[in-house]
């Protein structure tokens, strides 16, 4: 099994929930990878107040850099915008949504409905089928890969 920078297992999403803060990524580096989205549905609830979470490896957590460049957005609206696409992912999922943000945010390891709901919502754009209509595409195409 191939391992990742950090020494895990490159599934290790699948059968151990990470370590807390063990991955941080700027709001415009977010491209809802599965690591990624695990991140946004940890701090989802401080994404829907528009705050992002703070960079944990910064040696100063209320240190503002500073900045010449002049903001034209709000500071709380990609926070927002990311919480409101996950919101919008995870509602594409049903039950399964739901059942992976509860499994998340209580900290357990994640169930084959969960991981499947999480394989859904990641990527770095929606997907255009329906989530049980994905679902009976995967079965599908795993028939034909086993034969």
């Amino acid at each position: 099994m191939g391992m990742s920078s950090t020494g895990l297992g490159l599934n290790r999403w699948c059968c151990i929930y990470r370590i807390k803060n063990m991955n941080w990524w700027r709001p415009g580096k977010i491209t809802f990878s599965r690591d990624q989205m695990l991140f946004l549905l940890e701090h989802l609830e401080l994404l829907k107040q528009g705050i992002y979470p703070p960079d944990p490896f910064s040696p100063n957590l209320n240190a503002i850099p500073y900045s010449q460049t002049i903001r034209t957005t709000a500071y709380f609206e990609k926070a927002c915008q990311l919480a409101a696409e996950v919101e919008v992912r995870l509602d594409a999922c049903g039950v399964d949504g739901k059942l992976l943000l509860a499994e998340v945010r209580a900290g357990i390891p994640l169930s084959i409905e969960s991981r499947r709901a999480l394989a859904y919502v990641s990527g770095w754009r929606r997907k255009r089928m329906s989530y049980r209509e994905w679902l009976k595409y995967r079965k599908y195409r795993k028939k034909l890969l086993d034969k």
